[in-house]
């Protein structure tokens, strides 16, 4: 059903004439994100407008982050990904929807041409009224996803009438608080190598203390020693580049007077010690897909061209992503893949590691480039890892067996102590996407879960592969699994669906669902195969058994 536009008054807030453009809405979800918990990244294959209804949070998107509070409205282009972190210990509920844009052919009226760049002017948020949004969205949620057919007329007329609102809306002036608290993230800015007392940036902020330390982390998403250190080692690794300059004098000049205990936050804070992030450095190694970037940090190289993106590479974007000099286009990877070929070129690296999944056409252009060493889909991930360490030479093999030595260590550990808490306990490792479960006891989570932490994982009924065929209901009924660990795709053709199960008394009746054992898993790191990766499973097996 499409509806037209013209109750949608022309206003500065839109980039284009809203009054020469056709909507057609496509869905409309109510989504409460639980304190610390958020929306994980999720792609867009249409314009997807976020209503606040409550809280604050912080839209992460990959151009960057934008804070959305109460009432706020914040729009995403199609073909991109977002996702939410919550800001407020009370959590955050919005309302997520997903349209079309048209506009008409010049020469031909009767033809629609779809729209798909930036039409809003606003480059962070707007705002409604109190009160004004939540009325619009509980009226559009309830008509659109009720069973009357008259009432999605009615949602369009709703959804017309907040286009209308959106586009006489004026941007919302910083309060006063959030001026003066942006006084204080300038002051850090200035003083990060001296030794700063939270009393005295509350004081500058006329807040009490407790306030103050929440107030700044919901703004920005990080507390105040998070936000300073993380200028502290950003500044190091720029004085690392001058190769007069001793540890010693890192330390100090970005505010450590101890170099040992700079050293060790600084691989707390990157992974890599300094001694090892400057040789990484002077090495022009480049990863061509996601899981070789976890292999190179494995041996303490952070490569100097990677593919990187807030949903696809997640972890890597928001930790190593100033980091990495030459930044590939890691969006639905290999869709641009002559683009990241030309940025690679011109980076000029001496070795490119990469997955033998890619075309024949991209490795004749890879080894066009550059010395080219293979992750091989035959190997298993530590064969890899000490090839690719081969192929590094110098002090790379070392340092791989260190890493396995360490990786193996952490496993027994862990793997121990599961045992011995959780002994007979079965575990189902599933997916879902589009309506459908299958099974991902085949991936290398499912190695780490059952190879290195001795984890009992459940087996199905009946010869299928139920990694590619559907698991029915009763499947999962008969596996009487006590603990099911699912990883959600996050994209619209999935998420209504799992949103239908989530309601169905079935699954609800699972005895892992009933007793509250159902995990929700990240696609990071769990569908990445890599060392970087898997270790981060050990951490998060630990918290979730």
């Amino acid at each position: 059903m499409t509806w037209t536009t013209e109750a949608v008054p022309s206003h500065e807030s839109f980039a284009a004439d809203p009054a020469e453009l056709t909507f057609r809405l496509g869905s409309v979800e109510r989504i409460a994100c639980e304190p610390e918990a958020g929306l994980p990244q999720r792609n867009t294959s249409s314009y997807v407008l976020i209503a606040c209804a409550s809280g604050e949070g912080t839209v992460v998107r990959e151009n960057g982050l934008v804070p959305l509070r109460a009432n706020g409205l914040h729009l995403c282009p199609p073909d991109r990904a977002f996702g939410i972190e919550p800001g407020t210990r009370d959590g955050f509920e919005m309302f997520v929807l997903a349209f079309e844009a048209f506009r008409e052919e010049k020469n031909d009226p009767a033809r629609l041409n779809a729209v798909s760049e930036e039409i809003w002017r606003h480059a962070g948020e707007a705002y409604l009224p109190a009160g004004r949004l939540q009325a619009l969205c509980e009226s559009l949620n309830r008509r659109w996803n009720g069973t009357n057919p008259a009432d999605r007329m009615k949602a369009g007329a709703d959804f017309l009438e907040l286009l209308g609102e959106l586009a006489a809306c004026e941007d919302t002036p910083e309060s006063d608080s959030l001026a003066l608290l942006q006084r204080t993230k300038v002051f850090i800015d200035e003083h990060y190598r001296e030794p700063i007392k939270l009393e005295q940036l509350a004081g500058m902020a006329g807040l009490s203390r407790n306030y103050y330390v929440d107030l700044f982390k919901k703004r920005y998403g990080k507390s105040v020693v998070e936000y300073m250190t993380g200028l502290r080692i950003r500044r190091a690794k720029r004085l690392m580049t001058n190769p007069g300059l001793r540890m010693r004098d890192v330390a100090q000049q970005v505010g450590y007077n101890d170099e040992f205990y700079f050293s060790r936050r600084f691989k707390k804070e990157t992974g890599v010690t300094p001694s090892a992030y400057v040789k990484s450095r002077s090495r022009r190694i480049a990863a061509y897909c996601q899981a070789s970037t976890g292999y190179l940090l494995a041996l303490g190289i952070v490569p100097h061209a990677a593919p990187l993106h807030p949903k696809w590479a997640g972890y890597y974007h928001s930790r190593y992503g100033g980091d990495i000099p030459v930044h590939l286009d890691g969006y639905k990877l290999g869709q641009d893949w002559k683009g990241n070929l030309d940025r690679l070129e011109r980076s000029r690296p001496e070795l490119i590691v990469c997955s033998d999944r890619v075309s024949a056409e991209e490795k004749a252009g890879l080894e066009r480039i550059a010395r080219v060493c293979y992750i091989r889909s035959s190997d298993d991930w530590r064969t890899s890892l000490r090839n690719i360490a081969a192929a590094l030479g110098g002090e790379a093999e070392a340092e791989a067996k260190s890493w396995l030595d360490s990786y193996a260590e952490a496993a027994s550990t862990i793997g121990g102590s599961i045992g011995r808490r959780r002994l007979g306990e079965r575990t189902l490792l599933l997916r879902f996407r589009r309506g459908h479960f299958y099974s991902a006891g085949d991936s290398s989570a499912a190695d780490v879960l059952s190879g290195d932490l001795g984890i009992h994982l459940a087996a199905l009924r009946g010869p299928a592969d139920w990694s590619r065929v559907p698991i029915p209901l009763e499947e999962l009924e008969a596996a009487r699994a006590d603990r099911i660990l699912l990883m959600v795709c996050q994209e619209n053709e999935t998420l209504p669906g799992w949103e239908a199960v989530r309601q169905c008394k079935r699954w609800l009746e699972l005895p892992a669902v009933r007793s509250g054992l159902l995990h929700l898993l990240s696609s990071d790191p769990w569908r990445e195969c890599s060392p970087s990766a898997h270790k981060r499973i050990l951490r998060e097996a630990a918290r979730i058994f």
